[in-house]
């Protein structure tokens, strides 16, 4: 007379008795009871009789831990991690490798143009220049691959004051044929007679009616 053996999960029946599976592999677990069927772990795929780990595709600048991509710190100032899964990293335009430090190939300085005209005349203006920050051969790079500080590249210009300018009326003459006249003139801050375009709104009347 046979007996039905209830083997647990990752066991088998041997004759009478359930013995212990020993066929799973590392990162693997026993699935079915009474059977040595086994599958991989989270994160783990079979490849023939083993559990190996899936890899992931890791950004630049991050590496593989495990099976988690961890972000990279070991790159300097002035540099770019370079590849993707790994924290292999390269020096920013202008600068090269020395050690574990990216160092300025050229000795870049400051360009500065030609002042250009004041927009004002008077009163305080405004004129600039260019300024750009310079590989010694001529090639503009980015400002911060300068050092010192960057001259300016506006500047307060003609900050005298403007001359005033008004108009000045004379008396009015004697009243000949119910009109009479005066003499109107524009004067600047020197009490001096100059072109009436120098003086701004409506020149004074000339002439006006009266009775004779």
């Amino acid at each position: 007379m046979s007996n039905n053996l209830n083997c647990g999960i990752g066991q088998y029946a041997n004759g009478n008795t359930c013995q212990s599976c020993s066929s799973a592999p590392t990162n693997s677990t026993y699935t079915t009871a009474g059977s040595c069927s086994w599958s991989c772990n989270a994160n783990y795929y079979a490849s023939g009789n083993q559990c190996v780990p899936y890899v992931q595709n890791c950004g630049v600048g991050q590496y593989l831990n495990g099976s988690i991509c961890v972000n990279c710190t070991t790159k300097p100032s002035n540099a770019l991690y370079s590849q993707t899964g790994t924290c292999d990293w390269a020096c920013d335009y202008g600068y090269m490798r020395d050690g574990n430090s990216c160092v300025l190939t050229q000795n870049n300085s400051w360009y500065t143009g030609e002042w250009n005209s004041c927009n004002m005349s008077c009163g305080g203006g405004t004129q600039t220049r260019i300024v750009e920050c310079r590989s010694t051969i001529g090639y503009t790079v980015n400002n911060w691959q300068c050092t010192g500080t960057m001259p300016a590249a506006s500047q307060s210009c003609n900050t005298q004051a403007c001359e005033s300018y008004t108009w000045t009326t004379g008396t009015w003459g004697t009243c000949v044929n119910n009109v009479q006249s005066r003499l109107v003139v524009c004067k600047n801050g020197n009490n001096q007679t100059v072109s009436d375009g120098y003086c701004s709104g409506t020149k004074p009347n000339l002439t006006q009616t009266c009775s004779s």
